[in-house]
C-alpha cells in the first residue's frame, strides 16, 4: 500500500485522508456545521499599520489556527478575532481607571443577559472552547488576561458557538 501511496504521490496526485466516521456520525456533523477546520478556511481582516509584514504573518498564522483549533464556523471566524483586536485597541487608549470602569460595565451588562449561575456556566463553556487551542496559546491568553471578554457582543458571540459546540458534541452518535 506504502508503494502505491508513493507512485500516486509521484505523478501529483493526492492521496485523499480516510474519513474514520460512521454515516450517522457524518450526518450529526454536516448538520451541525461541524468537521475538521483548516487554518486556510478563516479570513481576519487587520487594522492597517499593526505590525510588520513578517511578525503580521507570523501572528496570521497563530490567529488562524486558533480558529480552526477551537472550530469556529469560518463566516464568523475571523470577524470575532476582528472584533476583539478592535477592543484591545480601545483599551490600551484608556486610562487605568477608564479600563476599570469599563471592565465593570460589561461585567453588569452580562450578569444583566446571564442571570443566576447562567454566566458562571456560559464563562465555563467558553473556557472549555478556547482550551482546544491547546495550552500556552498567545491570543487565548490576551481573551484571559486582556479583559476582553468583558466585552458582551464578543462574550455573547463565543458562548453560543460554545453551547452550539456543547450541543453537537452531546448528541452525536459513537
Amino acid at each position: 500500500m506504502a508503494e502505491f501511496d508513493a507512485a500516486i504521490k509521484a505523478d501529483g496526485y493526492a492521496v485523499p485522508a480516510v474519513d474514520s466516521r460512521s454515516e450517522a456520525q457524518i450526518e450529526h456533523d454536516e448538520a451541525y456545521g461541524q468537521g475538521a477546520r483548516d487554518p486556510s478556511d478563516y479570513e481576519i481582516k487587520y487594522p492597517r499599520g499593526t505590525a510588520p509584514d513578517s511578525e503580521l504573518a507570523a501572528f496570521d498564522a497563530q490567529a488562524k489556527q486558533l480558529l480552526a483549533d477551537i472550530n469556529l464556523p469560518p463566516a464568523i471566524g475571523g470577524r470575532i478575532l476582528e472584533h476583539a483586536f478592535q477592543v484591545a485597541a480601545e483599551l490600551r487608549a484608556m486610562t487605568p481607571e477608564q479600563q476599570t470602569f469599563w471592565k465593570q460595565s460589561g461585567f453588569y451588562q452580562l450578569q444583566q443577559a446571564y442571570p443566576g449561575n447562567k454566566l458562571e456556566e456560559a464563562s465555563q463553556s467558553i473556557k472549555n472552547m478556547l482550551a482546544l487551542a491547546g495550552k500556552d496559546n498567545m491570543i487565548v491568553e490576551l481573551f484571559k488576561e486582556g479583559g476582553l471578554l468583558n466585552d458582551p457582543w464578543l462574550f455573547k458571540t463565543l458562548a453560543i458557538q460554545a453551547q452550539h459546540q456543547q450541543t453537537w458534541k452531546a448528541g452525536r452518535p459513537k
